[in-house]
């Protein structure tokens, strides 16, 4: 997730209700914002040294502080739904990888050709949206299995590799077992190395 742009996004949205609350006073009688605020209400009485009747300034500030808050975690929640969802895009790519694995595929450039496919269209995607940090080291122009060594080898800290990865494992695992996973991956990890070596020497 691109922190910046989420803390910068949630503190356009908390001036925009604070503005409308401000604008519309009518709006605070509502009680199930009651429920939300009310630890707001509670930060005004601390701020304001534990006097009953903060003054308006307290007051505003735990409301912008508390809006702020819940504006973040909205939009972690709706970024980490918006992960699992552009991963679950890549699992038709992930299912032939599998195929080719299980059925003894000797050559890694076809499954990790799969492989890059579903790690090629999870960055485009994730590219398109301003709250999602884009990997700026992944270079899209390469071949997809050239591309899914690269990542694979040298980017498995990444957040979306290391996600995939983790989700190939899972999807081995649940068809073929926990040992059989551990072989695959470590198979994969090792070819990926190969490969992106060869890649590397041949200037690509």
């Amino acid at each position: 997730m691109h922190k910046r742009n989420i803390t910068l996004t949630a503190m356009v949205l908390a001036a925009i209700i604070t503005a409308s609350f401000y604008l519309f006073p009518g709006l605070n009688h509502s009680d199930v914002l009651g429920v939300f605020y009310f630890p707001a209400i509670l930060l005004a009485v601390v701020l304001s040294g534990g006097s009953h009747s903060p003054s308006e300034v307290y007051g505003w500030s735990a409301f912008v502080a508390y809006t702020l808050l819940y504006g973040v975690a909205y939009l972690v929640c709706y970024v980490l739904l918006l992960e699992m969802y552009l991963l679950r895009r890549s699992l038709p790519e992930l299912d032939k990888a599998l195929n080719d694995l299980r059925n003894g595929e000797s050559h890694s450039s076809l499954y990790l050709r799969h492989v890059g496919n579903a790690l090629k269209d999870l960055e485009v995607r994730r590219r398109r949206h301003y709250l999602l940090q884009p990997v700026e080291e992944i270079d899209l122009d390469l071949e997809p299995d050239v591309f899914a060594a690269h990542a694979i080898a040298n980017l498995n800290t990444k957040h979306p590799v290391a996600r995939l990865m983790r989700r190939l494992g899972s999807h081995i695992s649940n068809q073929q077992g926990p040992a059989a996973a551990k072989t695959m991956i470590t198979r994969i990890r090792s070819d990926a190395r190969e490969l992106s070596e060869k890649a590397r020497r041949a200037g690509n």
